[in-house]
């Protein structure tokens, strides 16, 4: 019960720090910002709204160099190194609106748009013609309340001192810096072959990606940080509830900065995490801490977005909760730009990727029966694993609409995936142990 009532405290206590945190940032001037955004307004313009760092155009010279163009190759990697501009763009335009009323705006989220002749328009070109001054008698105001979008209290402090490039560069020494930090205590703690084991799960979230993109900084941060805690508390997060806290927060922290891109990578990997620090438990324990922890995160996930939901209808009587809820209602649906996403219509379309999932899971099946027959392992260590595995496919199952049209960012839930199935693996082959 005390740790029930200091759950109910701490979602509680967010919504109101969350709340209070955003209206201060629409308190801040925003010249500074604008100016910021003028400056890399050309790159962003070039870049457009579904860049590819993997864009290469690389064309060998016929006479004076020989070997393999390889940029062919690199240019399949496109559709899994996207960087999202599009959203990105839009939160540009969060960042350097001009508030007259900051509390209504914090629940509102303004920013100014255009009319354009695409269907859902293009935001890079709105946010350079609302950098234009003589433009914005043209403008109009553009709401974006169901979410939170508690990445301004960062953001736009730091567009006041740099430009985009700047940010970029920021994040990656960051990302770089903590992500090193991980790798070197899970090699301390467990072996290095869990080192590469997160690794490998890594680049499929797309470390470079994570750096050029905000709008997918915000999920890979939380998951980062609340990793590097486990690694450095787990013996007192073992003690009253202190795994459910954290679990429960960086939920919290997924609704507040995200605007739903891969939010389930934070709960797999920290699941998988949690079964390695704690792998003397039994399969009982393990399977009960899993459900522990996943109703924990998801408790505060939902109760997080939900508080901005009551708190915006409170303070602007905007129907936020409609709003939210007829957008949840589309992302969930089976059914998008007039095809049905049944299951049926997906296998037709898409056997041979069940194809490849069937054979993998039967490669895996049989690894661990031998395994376990031999000795190597115990069913006790590896299937909890595969569980966390299925993680990511409960969230394509749960966000049908969403997962398909948004495959070049929700494909980075599979990171889940592969971080537990490496480690089955580890554990299947009997050399877990330090190097």
């Amino acid at each position: 019960m005390k740790t029930l009532a200091k759950m109910s405290a701490l979602l509680i206590t967010s919504v109101i720090i969350g709340a209070l945190l955003i209206v201060a940032v629409y308190m801040l001037p925003v010249s500074a910002v604008q100016e910021h955004l003028r400056a890399s307004i050309d790159v962003l313009l070039k870049e457009g709204v579904r860049n590819s760092w993997a864009a290469f155009s690389y064309t060998r010279p016929p006479r004076n160099m020989s070997g393999t163009n390889f940029s062919g190759v690199l240019k399949s990697a496109r559709p899994y190194a996207i960087s999202d501009g599009f959203t990105d763009a839009i939160m540009f335009s969060k960042a350097a609106y001009r508030s007259n009323n900051p509390v209504n705006d914090a629940m509102m989220i303004p920013s100014l748009g255009f009319k354009s002749d695409s269907e859902f328009g293009n935001p890079v070109e709105s946010l350079a013609k609302s950098l234009d001054d003589s433009m914005r008698d043209k403008a109009t105001i553009s709401n974006y309340a169901r979410y939170w979008h508690g990445y301004l209290v960062y953001l736009k402090p730091l567009l006041y001192v740099m430009g985009v490039p700047g940010v970029r560069v920021l994040n990656l020494i960051l990302q770089m810096i903590i992500f090193t930090l991980i790798t070197a205590k899970i090699s301390r703690i467990k072996g290095t072959a869990y080192s590469l084991a997160l690794a490998l799960g890594v680049l499929v979230i797309d470390p470079v990606s994570t750096a050029i993109c905000i709008q997918y900084s915000n999920v890979y941060y939380v998951m980062l940080f609340t990793l590097l805690i486990m690694l450095s508390r787990n013996d007192k997060l073992k003690e009253n509830g202190g795994y459910c806290l954290l679990f429960m927060f960086s939920g919290i922290l997924t609704a507040y900065l995200d605007l739903l891109t891969y939010p389930s990578t934070v709960l797999g990997m920290s699941t998988v995490l949690y079964l390695l620090l704690n792998d003397d438990m039994t399969l009982c324990r393990k399977i009960l801490g899993m459900l522990k922890l996943g109703i924990s995160w998801c408790a505060g996930y939902a109760g997080m977005w939900s508080g901005k939901w009551l708190i915006s209808y409170l303070l602007t009587g905007y129907d936020t909760i409609g709003d939210a809820l007829g957008s949840a209602g589309g992302r969930m649906s089976g059914g998008v730009y007039g095809l049905s996403l049944s299951w049926q219509w997906m296998f037709s379309h898409l056997w041979p990727v069940f194809a490849a999932v069937c054979a993998v899971m039967m490669l895996v099946v049989i690894a661990v029966y031998v395994s376990v027959r031999k000795g190597r392992t115990s069913a006790g260590e590896v299937v909890p694993l595969l569980l966390a595995s299925l993680y990511p496919f409960a969230w394509y199952a749960v966000m049908k609409q969403h997962s398909f049209i948004h495959y070049f960012f929700t494909h980075k839930n599979l990171a889940v995936t592969v971080f537990a199935l490496v480690c089955v693996a580890v554990k299947c082959s009997g050399h877990e142990k330090k190097s």
